[in-house]
């Protein structure tokens, strides 16, 4: 059986000895220094437009997963390459005549409205519900209003 020894000397020259019946193998801690390469800083912003770009481009992941599994069927050998590849292209083909007059897939998902319409929206959405709450809260004041009036005014006429 063969007798693994470790003769420590420094903490830059470890070395293992391997001792055989009939040699000896010694193994050193390669000496290798690695650059320093810093790493660009990325901001949010620039992380943002990235992931945008990619989304752009990309297909949707329900058809990255399909083509993805087709591959894997090829690779495995369950489906031979050229039936993989004719299956491929007759989905694309069929994608692309399901789309409408103006280009758009009827299933597929909207494009994003850029974040500054989206917000204006919102805020003018907002608005117009404050002015309705506070239209139909004038309205409430008025009738309760009215109603005290005719009420006091009920009160203050001699009974019949």
């Amino acid at each position: 059986m063969a007798d693994t020894q470790t003769q420590p000397s420094t903490a830059q020259d470890k070395k293992v000895t391997l001792d055989l019946p009939m040699m000896s193998i010694q193994l050193h801690k390669p000496d290798m220094k690695l650059p320093h390469v810093p790493m660009p800083h990325i901001s949010k912003q620039e992380m943002g437009h990235a992931v945008d770009v990619a989304k752009s481009i990309l297909p949707p992941p329900e058809r990255v997963a399909y083509y993805g599994a087709l591959g894997a069927l090829a690779v495995f050998g369950v489906v031979e390459w050229p039936v993989a590849a004719a299956i491929g292209v007759g989905t694309v083909i069929a994608q692309r005549a399901r789309r409408n007059g103006n280009g758009k897939p009827t299933s597929a998902r909207k494009p994003e409205k850029p974040k500054q319409n989206e917000m204006e929206t919102r805020q003018k959405t907002a608005s117009k519900a404050a002015e309705a709450a506070t239209a139909k809260n004038k309205a409430a004041a008025v009738k309760n209003a009215l109603t005290r009036q005719k009420e006091a005014v009920e009160r203050t006429r001699p009974s019949k």
